[in-house]
C-alpha cells in the first residue's frame, strides 16, 4: 500500500503474456492481510498506470520502469500499513 486505495506492484505483474495486453483493473483482486483462508479487506482495481518507459518485449532493458500503480475501488490502507514514497526519483549507477 502506497496509498488508503493505492498499491504499488510490478508492471510484468499487470501483464498477460498470453494477450500481449496487460489485465483489465477489475480483473485485479487484492486481499490485505491474507492468511490461508482469511483477510482483512478486499478491493478491486479500478485503474492501472504502469512506467512510461516499461516494455514488456524488452523486461531487462526497461526494468528501471517496471513498476505499476493500482488505484482500487475502495480505501483500506492505514497508517502503519502505506509505505512512504520519496518525491523524486533517480537513477543509480555502479561506481
Amino acid at each position: 500500500m502506497v496509498g488508503p486505495s493505492t498499491v504499488l506492484t510490478a508492471a510484468h505483474c499487470v501483464y498477460n503474456p498470453r494477450i500481449q495486453h496487460n489485465f483489465l483493473p477489475a480483473s485485479l483482486h487484492f486481499l490485505i492481510g491474507y492468511t490461508g483462508d482469511l483477510h482483512g479487506g478486499h478491493a478491486v482495481g479500478v485503474e492501472v498506470a504502469i512506467g512510461a518507459d516499461y516494455n514488456p518485449n524488452r523486461p531487462i532493458e526497461t526494468m528501471g520502469s517496471d513498476w505499476a500503480l493500482v488505484s482500487l475501488d475502495k480505501g483500506f490502507g492505514s497508517a502503519d500499513r502505506i509505505l512512504p514514497m520519496i518525491g523524486k526519483t533517480q537513477r543509480l549507477q555502479a561506481p
